[in-house]
């Protein structure tokens, strides 16, 4: 059998079994020992080349050259000698990986997309999953479930080839996403996760090439215009249903946060954003609030943002041959 899913498995079981052993926040003494694995997970759909999760309310375009088996594709390439499932490799010692195997049973694959067929060399796949955090309640955010992913790594005994990176940041679509890059001498992986609804979304792309990273990118960038639609969907279908129920689509500018120093490429010294367009938190936490005692459909945060989308709609051909970066700080005056 074909070791082609090896490196695809290492750092989702590591992530896994991480959960377990953080302890950055004191767990709850209510919290029983053992945590029942929640049931009945939505795998989303797909259509062509999209996928399309509305449980967590995200959505992804594949290029049109990609492949996005259905459920019977890992059957399928094992007859071939190649094994895609999620396991732990039988290189392990048998402790370690029933302790691997157990954990992954929190672990829902959703969708895999490949570039090229399994097995092909340099390809790209991407991993879509879910995991169910009810065991460990002290993961809330990214930010933590990278954090036990690290401290996983540093407790064990890791290949000798296998280096890690620090948890960093960056925004995707809407989403911002904590992300960790993996590299081993059978290939790279950049791991985008985001916590929600007591489940940890994670998008694990295995690469070659960074043309392949920048497509993914793409690809998920695309989803912007999705979560509008969807929420859009949402908000109609509810007015039926459950008129007492607002859906609101906010939409920030640039906000005054640290997001910039642990963007990629990113200087450690990077300053906090600043300027005439960049609002505090505090000011967008208020429109959040206010919003939730008055509802309403859609929000800008920045009233400036208002105004560029209803120029952009107004003409589109004009607004982009004139386009310029409407946060760039406005020019020193000379002294």
């Amino acid at each position: 059998m074909k070791k082609f899913a090896s490196f695809v498995f290492i750092c989702t079981s590591f992530a896994v079994i991480s959960n377990a052993q953080t302890h950055a926040r004191p767990r709850p003494k209510s919290t029983p020992a053992i945590v029942p694995v929640k049931s009945g997970v939505d795998k989303g759909s797909i259509s062509g080349r999209t996928y399309t999760n509305e449980t967590f309310r995200f959505e992804v375009t594949f290029p049109d050259t990609w492949l996005i088996p259905g459920d019977d594709f890992e059957d399928f390439m094992k007859s071939k000698g190649i094994d895609l499932s999620l396991k732990a490799p039988d290189s392990l010692p048998p402790a370690s990986r029933a302790k691997i195997n157990s954990a992954l049973q929190r672990v829902t694959i959703l969708a895999t997309a490949y570039r090229s067929m399994p097995g092909t060399a340099g390809n790209a796949i991407v991993r879509i999953s879910v995991e169910d955090l009810s065991a460990n309640p002290q993961i809330k955010d990214a930010v933590d479930y990278f954090d036990a992913m690290r401290a996983s790594f540093a407790a064990m005994r890791l290949p000798a080839d296998l280096k890690y990176s620090e948890t960093q940041a960056e925004k995707l679509g809407v989403q911002q996403f904590g992300f960790l890059d993996v590299t081993t001498k059978d290939g790279k992986k950049r791991m985008y996760a985001t916590v929600r609804n007591g489940y940890a979304i994670m998008f694990t792309l295995t690469y070659s090439s960074d043309d392949d990273l920048a497509t993914f990118r793409s690809a998920y960038n695309a989803a912007k215009a999705a979560v509008n639609s969807l929420t859009a969907n949402l908000r109609m279908e509810l007015l039926t249903t459950h008129p007492d129920i607002h859906v609101t689509l906010v939409m920030p500018g640039v906000v005054g946060t640290w997001f910039g120093r642990n963007a990629i490429g990113s200087p450690p010294d990077t300053p906090m954003y600043s300027g005439p367009h960049v609002q505090t938190v505090e000011d967008v936490a208020d429109i959040f609030a206010r919003v939730i005692e008055h509802p309403v459909a859609e929000v800008y945060t920045n009233p400036g943002s208002a105004e560029m989308a209803r120029r952009y709609f107004e003409d589109v051909d004009a607004f982009e041959k004139g386009a310029e970066n409407p946060w760039l700080r406005p020019p020193t005056a000379a002294k």
